[in-house]
């Protein structure tokens, strides 16, 4: 059974996905007029849209492979901090007398 909380963010979740949609249509719609990319030597002709999407994409790809780059830093960072932890609570053991 769910409960009034979960079906209201569905549903806002819902009506902000079929906003986002509805925007996305119009710009698509707006936007198929044919225009020139010009790029060191190339000459590229296509919609608008479509070089904007490929513009999106790229940007996309881009921020996702610097999280993954940040996320394998973070995962050296914690191990190394769980080694050193582990170093620690080892020397701090052995230093320890023996309770009698």
């Amino acid at each position: 059974m769910s409960t009034g909380k979960s079906s209201q963010r569905i549903s806002a979740n819902l009506i902000i996905a079929l906003l986002i949609a509805i925007v996305a249509i119009v710009i698509t719609l707006q936007n198929t007029q044919m225009v020139t990319l010009h790029f060191l030597m190339w000459k590229v002709e296509a919609s608008l849209i479509l070089l904007l999407a490929l513009n999106f994409l790229a940007g996309a790809l881009l921020i996702y492979v610097l999280m993954l780059l940040q996320v394998q830093k973070l995962k050296r960072e914690n191990r190394k901090l769980r080694k050193n932890k582990i170093e620690k609570k080892g020397n701090a053991d052995s230093t320890m007398p023996p309770i009698s």
